[in-house]
């Protein structure tokens, strides 16, 4: 398994690119995000699950853009 550190900067990485591309201007459900990130990084899943077991995302949250060109 690679390291947290690993783990983390992959799902930043993946989640920003998500945001950038597929986010509307109204932002975007946090547990929308998470299931877009894992689909285009399927064996993320399985890390983040190893190496977050209390770290579930927040299916309630959102996030709102906010001008990051």
């Amino acid at each position: 398994m690679p390291s947290v550190t690993t783990i983390v900067a992959q799902a930043l990485h993946t989640a920003a690119t998500v945001l950038r591309e597929d986010a509307p201007q109204d932002g975007m459900a946090f547990g929308e995000l998470w299931e877009r990130v894992f689909a285009r990084s399927p064996g993320l899943r399985d890390d983040w699950a190893q190496a977050m077991p209390d770290s579930p995302p927040a299916a309630g949250a959102r996030f709102t853009p906010v001008g990051l060109d």
